[in-house]
């Protein structure tokens, strides 16, 4: 059941993706020459891969996961309030906390997504600038200074990166702590 609705929702997201790719290109090859150089392509290839590939990941994750886990916590709650309504009722004060909290990664997490994508299309259009003036780079012996730039514009699309890693990996610790905390308040009146 788990895997047919996980490959349901990724099959929707991918397909809205792949309408939204068609729709920009279409868009895009529609406007003049100078808004398409002013925006510059590395920007426009970042917005039709990465970013695009990134909302898919979203929508597979939310598909998938949108009706589920509702579902289980409705069901726990139920089975909770079944078992001892006092209790569960105020267990319920740490919603709130724990929403707080996660609107604060959510917003940490949008920021971090917003400077990878900078960093990946100051990436694209350094390659395309380069390769686009691979006789230039040859004739001057340019080689050695674009490998340094480079390399600075990969380690800094590498901890822009692990930003993201890094408030990934505080949901889990997080919701784990709310959890534990809230079985603790729970406990201790009983």
């Amino acid at each position: 059941c788990v895997y047919v609705q996980d490959l349901t929702a990724g099959s929707v997201a991918e397909l809205c993706v792949l309408d939204l790719r068609t729709d920009a290109f279409r868009k895009l090859l529609q406007r003049d020459a100078q808004s398409i150089e002013g925006i510059g392509p590395p920007k426009l290839l970042a917005n039709l891969t990465y970013d695009l590939q990134g909302l898919a990941h979203g929508l597979t994750t939310l598909g998938g996961r949108v009706v589920r886990e509702p579902l289980k916590a409705v069901a726990c709650l139920a089975t909770a309030f079944f078992i001892n309504w006092q209790l569960t009722a105020l267990s319920l004060v740490f919603v709130p906390l724990a929403a707080w909290a996660f609107h604060v990664l959510g917003r940490r997490l949008k920021r971090a997504v917003h400077r990878v994508l900078d960093t990946m299309a100051r990436m694209y259009k350094f390659l395309e600038q380069t390769f686009a003036n691979i006789r230039v780079v040859h004739a001057y012996d340019m080689q050695g200074p674009l490998r340094r730039e480079f390399h600075r514009q990969n380690r800094d699309f590498y901890r822009q990166s692990l930003k993201i890693v890094k408030i990934d990996a505080l949901t889990n610790p997080v919701t784990e702590l709310f959890g534990v905390s809230t079985i603790l308040f729970a406990l201790l009146p009983g």
